[in-house]
């Protein structure tokens, strides 16, 4: 069950978290800003000229990003709102600027009280009916309706060929992926007005009055205000007439009822199917329209709901009758087909809804289609669903096959009512996939089902009715093969990580017994010692005749002494029948030995006893750790699937073929997941630059059509992936060009690069060969954030390539994470773990083994040379001894790492143990050579080490040696940053992230301030700059420090609130080094400015 929270309480509680000095900064940022605001609104009064609406847009701006920064998102989207009204307001003219100041005005009084009520611990309130009941909402409207198109160029334009087509469901989901930027601050306000609506009518009985009422009203006129505002034309329309509703019970025009009541309440879920819909989540959208139209027709005036219902696309289609039980029929066959073939149903599923996808991606085009693909997809559903005979699914994908069999032959035309009606049938298709796995009713399903055959009746006449009713046909032959129920991924995550922290305590179970044991040897140690004294002890005094008698000589008489006496003496002993003291503990002594030698015994047994049940459990914790591992183990074909339909050819005008092969390979889930984004950017980077065209490729004797070819197959423990294409290779020039313009290397560094080494710089940020910045090529992602993903899942990638022939990324990954081996090694005095996967072989390596090429320490390993480091040394746990000395005679790990082998010199291997891995905190996350950490069976917290993140450390190491002759001088400019940023508040969290991480902070207020600064003094590290700032934005600060001589060379970071692509396009032309969404993200800033230490100093 989920628990809805106050959002004014979340807030609050918030605030109480803030520290007080930041709070103050926000504050006195705040309050400047609102002053700056007020004075520019009065000046705008005076005189309508651009640049007073241009500094209220910045002003807004500033006042967006410092709320979103401490936590007030309210205020932060009531700013944003306004930055986007001072966007349109060069194009207003006098008679609408009344409207624009009346906003302003209505803007800065909510604003200061939404502040006021933070500086008193109240948090920010309830901003957005502020505004409304101040009558922002109405400016709004007014300028919308006055002058519409001058708002237009604050929404994403719809492309013309894109205009709304086909059902609703597809216009909603349109208007979703082409409004993005707009939605991610509509969506949630919609959200929580709709959820304020619900509230308020779950507990309104037959009586609306008073605070209840105003409520209603306000919440359907924001929220008709709002859509209007973002062009969600239908939730506006729709949200207009509930407001009319509220209306006339507020006016007393008519009284409240439970009828209106009943009304509002259908009208408010069918606009959350709206939101659903358009998000792409499944919603009975139709049924719940068709009930409000209904519902709407008894209470308001014909002409207002046939506006209303021709808008919605459902005027002409009557509600249709759903009885349920055709529904239950075909949900019942539907789910006892998937509980039956499980083991084909992902690789169906996954394929249909590709072609459905397709088949979608068709229908929105709007150049002349080809009418053939439609064809190819519609027969490859139909063909899918026949061959596996799944009910309903078969016969309603032939009938849409028919339908542009048509076309085809010219009997009917591919028009706007047939494509509504293909995109129906789809529609209903898709809902029997989900059905089929339990995500949908039986109602919601037959009236899918009877839309979609309605439909299609109007083109392909009586055949179609009862056509789909086949699925009653042997109804009570169907029954389920297997005894199945859907679990949640998360409950399985949960189970999985309990598993593994019982394979942690089992392993200190077994270290335990294995004390305890050890014990137990002590003991007949112990016991074993004191029977021999006892023995002795028994010899000497229990019976001391045998002690004194020693042999004598032949004719040998003891002097003083006759034969006589010592036999009369003898006599006397063994006639006395008394014991002294020391004979009583000597045969307590010998009692208790008989005694420990019984309980020793004992002991023993049940230890025995207690190492048999030991093994048994190690059987049963193995079996239920692989039962759970195997029930998160999914195929790859389902990712393979998805990058099928993401990546097509034709992409970056080059002909292509993707091949796959091993989509049987089963992962963990979570890593499937996570593998998406870097596969999909190496495919499409091999689509984009590896690929040549067709015309390159008849030149050089290649077929005209590339090819890809994704492989997957398991070795060992781990699942390797390959993404080979037979294109141009890499172009190690462009790379070292690359390189050398980002100022990544020296020129006598990139001189004397391998290729090997050259190849591996496409790893590191920022280094790109494309001549321009494509979010396709890629989606905008770096090969070293492909790298920080694969190190992310413990995995390794590696690069192959030849010129002309083709390039090759190789990815070992585990093939689960949670529970897995590690060989635990000391050195330095500590512990550390290894992954067991990329281990190779363990073994000494001996003095005389050790060679020096280079000047680096190697051995030879199968006939080849590999690289020595000593691990303490790398980790600076043993520095002070030479390299040679700290490698000589130690144990060595041999790592198969994904680009060559290396050894990693230890003190002592501990043994190899099954681990639990635990995530890394925010602080240590951004640390390359770390990849987890893990509690050891001594209980110890140990660090799990990344192979290849350790063995970089060695290059790290190497230049840090150079840097070491730097002057002083130098190195002090290294740690020096200049931040400019308008925002008080900006500066001081930002500085502070900086200063905890070493560096020296100079501040600026905006561009020209900073460029100022820096004509005085360029002894700097980098310019960390905002781009919307007054007098000088970021943009302008970028040119006129590439334009001088001085500041060429240095860095320039943009940390903005902006994170569209043309702004980062635009930065990046201009120079910039580097692009940060804010808020900014401390680890991934830290990372980059330490990349480019060595690349300053070089410079």
């Amino acid at each position: 069950m989920t628990q809805t929270v106050p959002i004014q309480t979340l807030q609050t509680q918030g605030l109480q978290k803030q520290p007080s000095d930041l709070l103050d900064a926000y504050l006195e940022d705040s309050w400047d800003a609102l002053a700056q605001f007020d004075a520019a609104r009065e000046h705008l009064i005076e005189a309508l000229e651009p640049g007073s609406i241009e500094n209220l847009r910045i002003l807004s701006h500033r006042m967006r990003g410092t709320a979103a920064v401490y936590g007030f998102p309210q205020l932060a989207k009531l700013s944003e709102l306004c930055e986007k009204v001072c966007e349109a307001g060069p194009h207003l003219t006098d008679t609408e600027l009344p409207d624009l100041l009346s906003f302003l005005e209505q803007f800065s009084v909510v604003a200061r009280a939404g502040v006021e009520r933070i500086a008193h611990g109240r948090g920010e309130g309830d901003i957005g009916l502020d505004f409304s009941g101040l009558g922002g909402s109405k400016s709004l409207e007014g300028l919308l309706q006055k002058r519409p198109t001058a708002f237009k160029r604050t929404h994403a334009a719809v492309p013309e060929k894109l205009e709304p087509s086909g059902s609703l469901s597809a216009r909603l989901r349109r208007f979703h992926a082409q409004n993005l930027e707009t939605w991610e601050y509509f969506a949630p306000e919609a959200q929580e007005l709709l959820e304020g609506l619900r509230g308020t009518l779950e507990t309104t009985g037959a009586v609306l009055e008073g605070e209840g009422l105003t409520t209603l009203f306000r919440g359907t006129h924001t929220l008709k205000g709002s859509a209007y505002m973002v062009g969600f034309e239908e939730m506006g329309l729709l949200a207009h007439r509930l407001e009319d509703l509220m209306s006339a019970v507020r006016d007393e025009e008519r009284p409240y009822t439970l009828e209106i009541g009943e009304a509002l309440s259908l009208g408010v879920g069918a606009l959350q199917d709206m939101l659903d819909t358009a998000e792409g989540r499944t919603s009975p959208l139709e049924e719940s329209l068709f009930s409000t139209l209904e519902s709407l027709t008894r209470l308001l005036p014909a002409e207002r709901v046939l506006e209303l219902a021709t808008l919605l696309g459902t005027g002409a289609d009557a509600p249709l009758e759903v009885s349920g039980e055709r529904g239950a029929a075909l949900l019942f066959q539907l789910e006892s087909f998937f509980e039956g073939n499980l083991e084909y149903w992902g690789d169906y599923s996954s394929a249909q809804r590709a072609r459905i996808e397709e088949l979608r991606e068709l229908l929105g085009r709007g150049e002349t289609p080809d009418i053939h693909a439609f064809l190819r997809s519609t027969h490859g559903l139909k063909s899918e669903a026949r061959a596996l005979e799944v009910p309903g699914m078969q016969e309603l994908s032939s009938q849409l096959e028919e339908l542009f069999a048509r076309v085809r032959d010219d009997e009917l035309a591919l028009d706007a009512p047939m494509m509504t009606t293909a995109e129906v049938v789809l529609d209903a298709l898709e809902r029997m996939l989900l059905a089929a796995e339990g995500a949908y009713s039986a109602p919601d399903l037959e009236h899918s089902v009877l839309h979609a055959e309605e439909k299609l009746h109007g083109f392909l006449g009586e055949r179609t009715r009862g056509e789909t009713n086949s699925v009653k046909a042997g109804l009570s032959a169907a029954q389920p093969a297997n005894r199945t129920i859907r679990v949640n991924l998360e409950k399985l995550d949960r189970l999985m990580n309990l598993v593994g922290e019982m394979v942690g305590l089992r392993a200190r179970f077994l270290r335990q017994m294995s004390s305890l044991e050890a014990v137990g040897n002590l003991l007949e140690i112990s016991r074993s010692r004191m029977n021999r004294t006892v023995s002795e002890f028994e010899t000497k005094y229990l019976n001391p005749r045998l002690a004194s008698i020693t042999p004598a000589k032949p004719n040998e008489v003891t002097p003083g002494r006759s034969k006589l006496s010592t036999t009369q003496e003898m006599f006397n002993e063994l006639e006395f029948d008394t014991y002294s003291d020391l004979n009583i503990l000597a045969r307590s002594v010998l009692e208790m030995g008989d005694d420990l030698s019984e309980v020793t015994g004992q002991l023993g047994t049940q230890l025995s006893g207690l190492r048999e049940e030991t093994e048994t459990l190690q059987r049963l914790s193995y079996s239920l750790r692989d039962e759970v591992t195997g029930a998160r183990m999914v195929p790859l074909s389902t990712l393979f699937s998805r990058l099928s339909r993401l990546v097509r050819s034709g992409e970056g005008g080059k002909l292509f073929t993707l091949e796959t092969f091993g989509e049987t390979v089963e992962v963990d889930n979570f890593i499937l997941e996570e593998l998406l984004d870097p596969l999909l950017h190496l495919i499409k980077n091999a689509a984009y630059h590896g690929i040549e065209t067709s015309d390159e490729r008849k030149l050089q004797g290649k077929p005209p059509q590339g090819r890809i070819v994704l492989r997957a197959s398991v070795e060992g423990g781990s699942v390797l992936l390959e993404v080979e294409d037979d294109g141009q290779g890499l172009q190690l020039g462009a790379i070292r060009r690359s390189a050398l313009e980002k100022r990544m290397r020296s020129p006598e560094a990139l001189e004397n690069l391998s290729d090997e080494d050259t190849i591996q710089l496409i790893f590191e940020p920022g280094l790109s060969t494309a001549r321009e910045v494509s979010v396709d090529a890629g989606r905008g992602v770096g090969m070293d954030a492909v790298a920080a993903g694969v190190r992310r899942l413990n995995g390794e990638i590696s690069v192959s390539s030849e010129a002309g022939l083709g390039t090759r990324f190789t990815l070992r990954l585990p093939l689960t994470l949670v529970v897995t081996e590690a060989l635990l090694v000391e050195t330095g005095g500590q512990t550390f773990a290894l992954p067991a996967t990329g281990v190779r072989q363990v073994r000494f390596v001996s003095a005389g083994e050790i060679q020096i090429l280079e000047g680096v320490p190697h051995f030879s390993y199968e006939g080849s040379p590999v690289r020595l480091l000593s691990l303490a040394t790398l980790l600076g746990l043993n520095a002070q001894l030479s390299e040679t000395q700290a490698l000589e005679g130690q144990p060595t790990v041999i790592l198969d790492l994904a680009g060559e082998r290396v050894g990693l010199s230890v003190d002592a291997f501990v043994g190899l143990e099954e681990i639990v891995q635990k995530p890394l905190s925010r602080t240590l996350a951004g640390l390359t050579h770390l990849a987890g950490a893990t509690v050891a069976s001594s209980g110890e917290v140990i660090a799990l080490l990344d192979p290849s993140g350790t063995v970089r450390l060695a290059a790290a190491l190497h230049s840090t040696s150079q840097q070491r002759a730097v002057s002083v001088q130098h190195v002090s400019k290294t740690r020096r940053l200049m931040l400019v940023d308008d925002s008080v508040s900006v500066r001081r969290i930002v500085s502070k992230m900086m200063i905890r991480a070493g560096f020296e902070v100079v501040t600026a207020v905006d561009g020209q301030d900073a460029l100022e600064q820096l004509r005085r003094d360029q002894d700097f590290y980098a310019v960390l700059s905002d781009l919307e700032m007054p007098r000088m934005n970021g943009y302008e600060l970028i040119e006129s420090l590439k334009a001088r001589e001085e500041t060429r060379p240095l860095p320039i970071i943009v940390m903005t609130t902006r994170a569209g692509e043309k702004h980062r396009d635009l930065a990046f032309r201009l120079g910039a080094s580097e692009y940060f969404s804010k808020p900014i993200e401390e680890a991934r800033l830290l990372n980059y400015l330490q990349h480019l230490e060595p690349l300053i100093l070089a410079s």
